[in-house]
């Protein structure tokens, strides 16, 4: 059973917690984040979300999830990188909050990091039973695959933010 914080839409926790899967409260939000991963050469990690989850399965995707009761922001985002792919993060690792917007009951926060060449390949990835696969592919790429349905759906705005981000725009492509 998972649990989350609950939140005023202005990011101020109420004090509340609410239940995975029950309908939320009328003016009442639980916190989600997303995290692109690149490498320094503008690389993207995607993963492929597991056939048997219940949300979205069998799609290219970033890694991402909710924030559980007391977690914050990074805290959520470094636990569902570690759940989900594996990664660990070390203070070495570059990561900023590239932007935040309110969707429906939820606060997303989407995060980008930078990981070094080199250290990870797609196969140095522990995959959870949440996802099936994980690549690198250039930004161009992942563009082009959202073209079609093997991608989650993301709003021109939403990617725009993403890759008009300066520390993202100035990677090597």
């Amino acid at each position: 059973m998972e649990m989350w914080d609950l939140y005023t839409s202005d990011r101020k926790l109420t004090g509340e917690t609410h239940q995975r899967g029950i309908p939320m409260p009328k003016d009442r939000y639980h916190l989600v984040v997303h995290l692109w991963i690149f490498d320094t050469n503008g690389n993207m990690l995607i993963q492929k979300r597991g056939a048997n989850v219940k949300s979205k399965p069998g799609i290219w995707s970033m890694t991402g999830g909710s924030a559980t009761i007391g977690e914050h922001s990074e805290l959520a985002m470094m636990r569902e990188a570690e759940e989900e792919i594996g990664l660990h993060f070390t203070n070495e690792v570059e990561r900023w909050v590239v932007a935040s917007y309110l969707s429906g009951p939820s606060i997303v926060d989407i995060w980008a990091a930078i990981l070094q060449d080199g250290h990870y390949d797609a196969s140095s990835f522990k995959i959870s039973e949440e996802v099936d696969a994980v690549k690198w592919v250039s930004q161009h790429e992942f563009q082009q695959m959202l073209q079609t349905p093997e991608t989650g759906e993301f709003s021109k705005h939403y990617m725009n933010k993403l890759f008009g981000d300066m520390r993202i725009s100035g990677l090597r492509v």
